[in-house]
C-alpha cells in the first residue's frame, strides 16, 4: 500500500485543492480589503503568507510574489487601502483601550504596519476623535495623560470610579493595570488620587 502525505488532502478524500493564481490572489486581496481598514504593507504581507502556505512549487511562489504589489496597487487606486485611516483606525482602538499615548502610538504602528512618524502625527487628531467630550467640566484642549488614565480607569471601573469599593489590593491591581497600559507612576498617582 503506497504511503499517502498527511497534508495532500487531494490524494486521500478526492477533494480537489484549489490553485493559487492571480485572479484568485485578486479576490483574497479584495474580500480581506472589504472586511478590514488595511495599510499597503499589512496587505502585501497578507498575500505573501498566503502565497506562501498555499503554493508548493518555488518557481510559481516567486511569480506570485511579483505579482502582489501590482495587486496592492490596484487596491490603493480603487481606494480600499489607505495607511493614514488604518493607523487612525488602531490608534483610536489603543487609545479607547486604556493605553498610554506613547505605547499607543507604538503598538498602532506596529499592528498596522506603518512608519511611526505617520501614527504621531495622527496623534492629537486621534485622541480629539475617541474624547470628543470626556467628561463635562473638561475642555477638549486640556486632555493629557491624567485626564487619559481617569478616562480609562472610569471605562473598567478601576480606582476611584470601583463600584464594589476601594481597598489596598484594588489599588494595587489597578496600578498594576495602568503601568502595564504604558503610565508612569507620577501620572497613576493622580488619576487614582493616592496621597503621597
Amino acid at each position: 500500500m503506497p504511503m499517502v502525505n498527511e497534508k495532500d488532502t487531494s490524494q486521500r478524500s478526492g477533494i480537489t485543492v484549489r490553485r493559487m493564481t492571480s485572479k484568485r490572489l485578486n479576490k483574497l486581496a479584495l474580500n480581506y480589503c472589504k472586511k478590514y481598514i488595511v495599510s499597503s504593507k499589512r496587505l502585501s504581507e497578507y498575500l505573501l503568507k498566503r502565497v506562501y502556505l498555499e503554493e508548493k512549487d518555488s518557481d510559481k511562489k516567486k511569480i506570485l510574489s511579483e505579482e502582489i504589489q501590482k495587486i496592492t496597487n490596484r487596491m490603493i487606486e480603487f481606494g480600499l487601502v489607505n495607511d493614514y485611516e488604518a493607523a487612525s483606525a488602531k490608534l483610536r482602538c489603543n487609545l479607547k483601550s486604556g493605553y498610554a499615548p506613547a505605547m499607543a502610538v507604538s503598538f498602532a504602528a506596529k499592528r498596522a504596519c506603518v512608519d511611526l512618524e505617520l501614527v504621531e502625527d495622527i496623534l492629537p487628531e486621534a485622541i480629539r476623535d475617541s474624547f470628543q467630550k470626556p467628561c463635562n467640566d473638561c475642555i477638549e484642549e486640556d486632555i493629557d495623560d491624567v485626564l487619559l488614565a481617569r478616562l480609562a480607569l472610569k471605562r473598567r471601573r478601576r480606582g476611584p470610579f470601583r463600584v464594589s469599593g476601594r481597598s489596598v489590593n484594588t489599588d494595587k491591581r489597578d496600578i498594576g493595570w495602568l503601568q502595564r497600559r504604558g503610565y508612569t507612576f507620577d501620572i497613576i498617582r493622580k488619576a487614582m488620587e493616592l496621597s503621597d
